[in-house]
């Protein structure tokens, strides 16, 4: 129940100008709010997940995953941005409006 709280506390109106991340050994949370670019950085096979926060997030779009997204819409319920993969060191989520949760989960190579 904390680690769940933990991702809502993200969205506090506070810290929408602050890079914030919750992060682990393994793992990076961070919160994009649109209109933005993240980039991240990482090692092919990594896990990354798209997961909304708004109930839409519009104009979702990637670089660098396995499975690439192009002005996409993400609602909350439907499993379209979890679990993809990094290809190269290099990837990049922007999008266009809402709010959307990024997690990286470095995979043991």
């Amino acid at each position: 129940d904390l680690s769940i709280a933990s991702l809502t506390l993200l969205a506090l109106p506070g810290l929408e100008r602050i890079d914030v991340a919750l992060v682990t050994s393994t793992d990076t949370v961070r919160l994009v709010r649109g209109p933005a670019s993240h980039r991240l950085v990482g090692t092919p096979g990594d896990i990354v997940s798209l997961l909304p926060l708004s109930e839409w997030v519009t104009g979702v779009t990637t670089t660098g995953l396995r499975y690439a997204l192009s002005a996409a819409t993400l609602g909350l319920g439907p499993t379209l941005g979890v679990s993809n993969e990094l290809v190269s060191s290099l990837a990049s989520v922007t999008i266009r409006d809402g709010m959307l949760i990024v997690t990286s989960h470095r995979a043991y190579h």
